[in-house]
């Protein structure tokens, strides 16, 4: 910092992503105020002014959606006490944990009771229109509780009202990339006031990996709690498994009989619009022979990834993709190896206790560029290999280190059931926390309270409205 401390220059030291030699950067920039707080709620006056400025900049027209919201937060303050919106700022439509909660809700008759209220936008890559804006302020000031299942860009700027409940049912289990302000420093991290800084929970499978979350989202470990993933509760019970088997062994017969490898690893690439996956490291005829009349494969890659599976016409009759398959984790059932290198779908793969291998051949670049939240060797639940031919031979002699994955099991859930949308509902709509975890909240309030009673001023200094007196100095 500089200039009595009211600017600074930030220097970020960091690798080029995607880049096989690694080359070393560092980016300074010069801050214009070090002061990092919420903007203020603009006058209800501006309202006035919203036709006017509607072409104006975006910085106009975060005023103009501030004072929206804040209009229609007084507008229907008599309406918000049992008013429940679920919202998306990724998808169009609402799914995976945000579906599971909503629907249970419907099922224990609280519909009755409540008021659901829904937005699914994929607002964070397209534009949206004014109606679509203005619906959603209207959602978001009339909810007392708003559950999201992953980042919304526009609580980057806009504060809700301190009687709202933010609850981020975040929609990964536990993988190894870094993300939130685990990457602090990085590019592309998040301000130091953000959506994630506005959570009041987030939910976890334990309390051991809390954690991970709190660390991406900038929160208390007690904020994070091990309620498990609610779109985990379908995929638990035992009816819905026999039938999406029966139905995925008659959609691709050419398992039937057979033990299912099933490829599936993340994307490569800055974001949805560069996505991709390497197969020219894939040996197909090394795979293919390595399957013998044991195995056959199924490539699932990440949805992003929009270019198929380059698989050779010769070796059709064993392996398949399967990219246009929507869930992957019904794929599961059917599976007997997963193959994968940094996803988080180890996490429910994990439940069907059987092996896993990992292809992570850029391990080093991608620990540098994207960063591990965790040492990745000591976490994956299997065999870690840097080659394919290492791959293969790993494969060919069953070396999958599968005792691995019992004691994944063990640290990364609390509960292994269909109960975690009911625990959602009961903790968190209801207020029924367990007592214990309603202690430690309790605790960490109580702290937090005392460190903002705190004064670091040196001996002999005092704070005025206009700054910090050092010893015999005259205002």
């Amino acid at each position: 910092m500089y200039s009595d401390q009211t600017r600074s220059y930030t220097v970020t030291f960091y690798v080029e992503e995607d880049a096989d030699t690694l080359p070393f950067r560092f980016y300074i920039l010069a801050a214009g105020q070090t002061n990092m707080v919420f903007p203020t709620k603009t006058h209800l006056r501006d309202k006035l002014r919203i036709i006017a400025a509607i072409q104006s900049t975006w910085g106009s027209r975060k005023n103009i959606l501030r004072t929206m919201y804040s209009f229609f937060y007084k507008l229907y303050a008599t309406k918000r006490k049992n008013t429940i919106l679920f919202m998306s700022e990724q998808n169009k439509v609402i799914a995976s944990n945000l579906k599971a909660v909503s629907d249970r809700m419907r099922e224990r008759g609280m519909d009755k009771e409540y008021r659901l209220l829904y937005s699914a936008r994929s607002a964070a890559a397209e534009p949206q229109s004014l109606k679509s804006w203005v619906e959603l302020m209207q959602k978001m000031a009339q909810s007392s509780i708003i559950f999201i299942d992953d980042h919304a860009p526009l609580l980057d700027w806009l504060r809700l009202s301190p009687d709202t409940k933010l609850i981020q049912l975040w929609h990964a289990g536990a993988g190894f990339k870094s993300s939130g302000y685990s990457r602090w420093g990085h590019m592309g991290c998040p301000g130091a006031t953000s959506c994630h800084r506005q959570y009041d929970f987030g939910i976890a499978g334990s309390r051991n990996i809390a954690p991970f979350f709190s660390e991406v989202w900038g929160i208390n470990d007690e904020q994070v709690l091990p309620t498990g993933m609610p779109r985990m509760d379908e995929f638990l019970r035992e009816d819905y498994q026999r039938e999406k088997t029966k139905e995925l062994y008659d959609k691709f017969p050419v398992v039937k009989g057979k033990k299912v490898m099933l490829f599936a690893p993340t994307y490569r690439g800055r974001g949805k619009r560069f996505a991709h996956y390497p197969y020219e490291l894939i040996d197909f005829k090394g795979l293919y022979e390595a399957c013998g009349s044991e195995y056959v494969v199924l490539f699932k890659m990440h949805p992003w990834v929009s270019s198929k599976v380059p698989i050779p016409k010769q070796f059709q009759d064993k392996f398949l993709d399967v990219g246009k398959y929507s869930k992957i984790n019904d794929l599961f059932y059917i599976t007997d190896l997963l193959v994968t290198d940094y996803s988080s779908n180890i996490f429910e793969y994990s439940l069907m206790r059987r092996p896993m291998m990992f292809f992570a051949y850029d391990k080093i670049q991608y620990s540098f560029s994207r960063g591990f939240h965790r040492d990745y060797e000591e976490s994956a639940p299997g065999k870690v290999c840097y080659t394919f031919a290492e791959f293969l031979d790993a494969f060919r002699r069953k070396d999958f280190e599968y005792e691995k994955v019992e004691e994944y099991v063990k640290h990364h859930f609390d509960y292994i059931d269909s109960g975690a949308s009911d625990r959602v509902i009961d903790w968190l709509v209801l207020g029924k926390l367990p007592a214990d975890i309603q202690a430690d909240l309790e605790r960490v309030k109580e702290e937090n309270t005392h460190r903002k009673a705190l004064d670091f001023l040196p001996e002999g200094c005092k704070r005025t409205e206009l700054g910090v007196l050092k010893e015999g100095e005259i205002l």
